[in-house]
C-alpha cells in the first residue's frame, strides 16, 4: 500500500473530484471540499505560488468584467448570486497546482469511471420507474433522469467528454475501453439529448476519417442501428426527435406551439432583442434574467411558459451577448481562441475534442449559467493544458 503523504493526498483529492463531478449533491460537494482543503494547505506549507499565468489572467479578467457589470444594475441581489456561481474562475487556478499534478491518467480514469457508474445508475433507475414502479401519471423517461442524476443534456455532455478521454488516452485495456465507450455512447442515446446525439455522430465520423480504423466505422454503424431501433420502438424517444419538425427557422416562433423546439426559438428571439438594446456592454450581471422575462411577455413573442419558468437563453453565446455585450463576447472569444491555439500548437487532441464538445453543447444550453456547467468547463479547460505538459515531461 502506498505511503500517504500530503502530495499523494492532493493527487487522490484531484481524482476523487474528477469521479464526484458526475454525481448529484452527495459526493460532488465532498470532492470539491477535499481538494480545497488539501490544495490550500499544500500551498501555504510549501509557499507554492505556481499557476498557469496566461490562463489565470484570462480567468481573472473575465471574472473582473462579470463583477464590474453588477455595478448600477437593478437586480443586484441576483447579480451577486451570478458572481458567486462564477467563483471557480478565481478558485480553480489556486486549486490546480501545476508542479503537483502527477499521473493525469488517474484523473481521466476517475472521470470516466464516475460518469460510467452514474450512467448505469440513471438507466437502471429510470428503467425501474418506467417498467416496474409504474405510476398513475406516466412521465417521459428522459425527464426522469433528473431523479437519478441531473439534467440529461449535462450528463450526456459528461459522457461525451469521457468518450473523448477514452479515445485519446490509453486508460484501460482495449476490451474495457471498447466496453466503456459503448456504455457511454448508449447513455448518450438514452439521454435523448438531441445536441448530444449530433455531437456523438460528428465525433465518430471525425475519428473514423482521421484514424482510418475500422472500429470507429463499426461504432458509427452500431450507433446508427441503435438510433433507428430506439426511434422505432420508443414512443418517448420518437416524440423528442419528432419535435425537430417544429423548427421553421431561427426567426419563426408560433406562440400557439409550446413544444421544446418552438420555445427555443422564442428564447433566441428574446435574447437577441435584449442584446440589440445593449450591444456593447450587455444588460449586465443579474439583470438579464428579468429582461428576458419582459421580452417573453411582450406582444412580439408572448411565450407564457418561458415567462413563468424564467428561462435563460439556452444558448451560451446569446447569454454572453445579452448579459455582457460585444465586449464580454470578445473576452470569452479570446479565451477560447487561446485554448484552441494552445491545443493546436501542442497537438493536444484531447483538449481540442473536449473544447469542441463544450462549444457544441453551448448552442442549445447556457452551460456557464449552472454549476454543473461552470465547474467542469473551467476545471477541465484549465487542467488539460497543464496535464499535457506533464505527460510530455515538461
Amino acid at each position: 500500500m502506498p505511503k500517504i503523504t500530503l502530495h499523494n493526498a492532493y493527487h487522490y483529492a484531484l481524482c476523487f473530484l474528477a469521479f464526484s463531478l458526475s454525481f448529484p449533491s452527495t459526493l460532488f460537494p465532498i470532492g470539491i471540499a477535499s481538494l480545497v482543503l488539501i490544495a490550500i494547505f499544500l500551498r501555504f506549507k510549501e509557499k507554492n505560488t505556481q499557476i498557469d499565468k496566461r490562463l489565470t489572467l484570462f480567468y481573472v479578467v473575465i471574472f473582473a468584467y462579470i463583477a464590474l457589470r453588477v455595478i448600477g444594475n437593478e437586480d443586484v441581489r441576483y447579480g451577486i448570486r451570478v458572481l458567486e456561481r462564477n467563483l471557480p474562475l478565481l478558485l480553480i487556478p489556486l486549486l490546480i497546482i501545476p508542479n503537483r499534478i502527477k499521473q493525469p491518467k488517474d484523473f481521466y480514469r476517475s472521470f470516466v469511471l464516475g460518469i460510467s457508474l452514474a450512467s448505469i445508475i440513471a438507466m437502471l433507475g429510470v428503467g425501474y420507474d418506467q417498467f416496474i414502479a409504474v405510476k398513475e401519471e406516466p412521465t417521459w423517461y428522459f425527464s426522469a433522469i433528473d431523479d437519478y442524476g441531473f439534467h440529461s443534456t449535462y450528463m450526456a455532455m459528461y459522457a461525451l467528454v469521457a468518450i473523448v478521454m477514452l479515445s485519446e488516452r490509453k486508460l484501460f485495456t482495449q476490451t474495457r475501453t471498447i466496453a466503456l465507450s459503448a456504455l457511454l455512447s448508449l447513455f448518450v442515446l438514452f439521454s435523448s439529448s438531441r445536441i448530444a446525439l449530433i455531437v456523438l455522430l460528428i465525433l465518430l465520423i471525425i475519428k473514423a476519417i482521421s484514424s482510418g480504423k475500422k472500429v470507429f466505422y463499426y461504432g458509427l454503424g452500431m450507433v446508427g442501428v441503435i438510433l433507428i431501433a430506439v426511434f422505432s420502438f420508443s414512443e418517448d424517444f420518437r416524440f423528442k426527435i419528432n419535435q425537430l419538425k417544429d423548427f421553421q427557422g431561427f426567426t419563426h416562433y408560433d406562440n400557439n406551439n409550446y413544444g421544446s423546439v418552438s420555445v427555443r426559438v422564442a428564447k433566441i428571439k428574446a435574447s437577441m432583442l435584449v442584446w440589440e438594446e445593449n450591444k456593447w456592454f450587455g444588460k449586465g450581471t443579474g439583470d438579464t434574467r428579468e429582461a428576458l422575462v419582459q421580452k417573453y411577455r411582450s406582444k412580439e413573442i408572448e411565450c407564457w411558459p418561458c415567462a413563468r419558468a424564467r428561462y435563460n437563453s439556452h444558448n451560451q453565446y446569446l447569454t454572453v451577448l445579452a448579459s455582457y455585450g460585444l465586449v464580454g463576447f470578445l473576452l470569452f472569444g479570446a479565451w477560447v481562441a487561446y485554448l484552441f491555439f494552445t491545443a493546436w500548437k501542442e497537438n493536444n487532441k484531447l483538449l481540442l475534442g473536449i473544447l469542441f464538445i463544450f462549444l457544441m453543447i453551448s448552442l442549445t444550453e447556457s452551460i456557464l449559467e449552472v454549476n454543473r456547467g461552470v465547474i467542469p468547463v473551467f476545471l477541465l479547460l484549465y487542467y488539460l493544458p497543464l496535464a499535457k505538459r506533464i505527460e510530455n515531461g515538461e
